[in-house]
């Protein structure tokens, strides 16, 4: 179950950084502010995954972070 858990918070953080990439790569190829003001939400919810990615790594003992 644990690595089911595991493989869930790393789904998420690598689906997460690669939304927060296509927004960035999309608004550096477009000139206007569009691509900021369509994608803010997802922009948002990408970096909300990633860090609900992290908490789960952390919580399962998977995320080499002491704190």
């Amino acid at each position: 179950m644990r690595d089911q858990i595991e493989t869930v918070g790393w789904g998420l953080i690598a689906y997460g950084l690669s939304l927060v990439l296509l927004v960035v790569l999309t608004a550096v190829v477009r000139s206007d502010d569009a691509p900021w003001q369509a994608f803010a939400w997802l922009y948002g919810f990408a970096w909300a995954m990633v860090f609900v990615g992290f908490k789960i790594l952390k919580r399962v003992g998977a995320w080499p972070v002491t704190s």
